[in-house]
């Protein structure tokens, strides 16, 4: 079949990005008619090795590839590629958001976020940082951008909604989980 199992989705500028078993980047129609391959396997320009995640920002396809530490970016309207964005950590998840890449890094902390300029990638801010010693759940659905076009961060954990904007993460929205667990929270979320 076309697609494998969906590791991320995306939708934007009436097209749905998928990423299908970590291996190809596909785009459809919103009615799901197949549209183009978003770049291929390999290591030369406009290619990856096992894309993590996918976003949309001013007509640009980002996907992150963690094990090069890369942010490919490709055209959305024929999937063309554009550049490749060097960055300092080899990060989880990357959400692209006016001038901004919020990254979540769990391979040098046990959980951080950080806000990379678009056009300074060296120039990182950590906007969040777990705790030492503080249980973290993760999962590539916590940081996102909403249809509206707003970036968000969930914190199941404490029951919270972040707000990402102008490299800042601000409090959105409380939760009251009452008595659930930690781990029902985190579903819940």
């Amino acid at each position: 079949s076309l697609i494998g199992e969906v590791v991320d989705l995306y939708a934007a500028e009436g097209k749905i990005f998928i990423n299908s078993d970590r291996k190809k980047v596909l785009c459809f129609d919103k009615e799901g008619r197949f549209l183009f391959n978003i770049g291929r396997r390999g290591r030369g320009h406009g290619e990856y090795v096992s894309p993590f995640s996918i976003s949309v920002d001013n007509g640009i396809i980002y996907i992150l590839c963690q094990h090069t530490g890369r942010l490919l970016c490709y055209d959305v309207s024929d999937g063309k590629y554009l550049k490749s964005i060097t960055l300092q950590n080899n990060y989880m998840q990357a959400v692209v958001h006016d001038g901004f890449i919020y990254a979540v890094d769990m391979v040098l902390k046990q959980f951080a976020i950080d806000a990379i300029p678009l056009d300074n990638p060296l120039k990182r801010t950590e906007i969040y940082s777990a705790a030492k010693g503080e249980s973290v759940y993760s999962s590539f659905r916590q940081l996102f951008k909403s249809s509206e076009g707003g970036c968000y961060w969930v914190d199941p954990l404490r029951g919270r909604v972040y707000e990402l904007e102008d490299g800042r993460m601000n409090p959105f929205i409380d939760i009251d989980f009452g008595s659930k667990e930690y781990s029902e929270n985190s579903l819940m979320a």
